[in-house]
């Protein structure tokens, strides 16, 4: 199952899958080949780091809104259905 959603995920958001619950995807306003925000899984949700120091809300929400819709430019919250317990790695929120 976790398999299967890490790799929706990449490739709605135009990524490469890293691990069985992990992928790497451009950050928000970064070029296509980028990779600077990784994508990790969890039973209760996702976390997101950015190697590229990005705010982290406004990766979570970018995720969310491209992840549901990848022809989208931009985030989208409302478009996809993921756990509310989201944690986010690397900023001053977890939880």
């Amino acid at each position: 199952m976790l398999d299967l959603a890490i790799h929706q995920i990449a490739a709605a958001l135009g990524g490469q899958v890293t691990g069985v619950d992990t992928c790497n995807v451009p950050g928000p306003k970064h070029s296509p080949g980028d990779r600077s925000l990784s994508i990790r899984i969890t039973h209760a949700g996702f976390v997101i780091y950015s190697f590229a120091n990005d705010n982290w809300k406004v990766c979570r929400e970018y995720e969310r809104g491209r992840s549901a819709n990848p022809d989208s430019d931009g985030p989208n919250p409302a478009t996809i259905k993921l756990p509310p317990n989201t944690s986010v790695k690397g900023g001053p929120h977890h939880g």
